[in-house]
């Protein structure tokens, strides 16, 4: 599992009086990166998986109040497919949900390519134990 905490900001609200949609996309796209960016490291390549559906359930607004805990974890690895599980919690409590599928990619092939080898071990160290 991977956790990060992002502290809330003023610049993140919205009229409503809570942090705009569009911010919880970003952080979450952002934690997606930062896994990248540990498994490139791990494996000594690059790992640029595309994405290729993220879906978004929010349960609750969040509120610049308190700092919000993401949780990663990789939920399921297939032949060339992966995917994550992230949730969003602020209060102790669920605010949203988001799932995305990713695929193993040769940058050099251009195309998807199995998922095996280190690539594999490096996403199994932050499937759900």
């Amino acid at each position: 599992m991977l956790e990060s905490s992002i502290q809330v900001n003023q610049n993140d609200m919205n009229l409503a009086g809570h942090v705009d949609n569009v911010n919880l996309y970003r952080w979450f796209n952002d934690q997606r990166l930062e896994l990248f960016d540990i498994i490139s490291s791990r494996v000594g390549q690059p790992f640029v998986p595309p994405y290729v559906k993220t879906e978004l359930q929010f349960m609750r607004e969040v509120f610049d109040h308190e700092a919000v805990l993401l949780r990663l974890n990789i939920c399921h690895i297939g032949g060339k497919s992966f995917r994550i599980e992230q949730q969003l919690m602020q209060d102790q409590t669920l605010c949203a949900i988001c799932e995305t599928t990713a695929v193993n990619f040769s940058v050099e092939s251009q195309s998807a390519c199995v998922i095996e080898g280190s690539i594999k071990a490096a996403l199994e160290a932050f499937s759900r134990k």
